[in-house]
């Protein structure tokens, strides 16, 4: 009776817990994947594992998030990745575009 006490009380807590921003939440998802597939953190890892794990990502993570949260994911890794270079943002954009069409 007592562990399932701890069970519920666990639970409980789960519930109260603050929820990280969308790109602590990504970083933990893509450890998970990297963990799941090839069995070391995302920072470890090699040239197709990367893709592997992105894509996996992708399809447990990336998909739940709701039009806000996807937003504010892309905002911080576009941060993250052009700092302040608006010039270099654009034409990464441009690029994808392109590839889209």
């Amino acid at each position: 009776m007592r562990l399932l006490q701890r069970v519920m009380k666990l639970e409980r807590n789960q519930m109260f817990r603050r929820r990280g921003t969308v790109l602590s939440r990504f970083d933990e998802a893509l450890d998970e994947a990297a963990l799941q597939l090839a069995g070391c953190k995302y920072a470890g890892l090699v040239g197709d594992q990367v893709t592997m794990v992105l894509d996996a990502a992708e399809s447990s993570f990336v998909t739940t998030l709701t039009e806000s949260e996807l937003a504010e994911l892309m905002r911080e890794v576009e941060r993250m990745a052009f700092g302040n270079d608006g010039e270099a943002l654009e034409r990464a954009r441009a690029e994808v575009l392109a590839e889209l069409v």
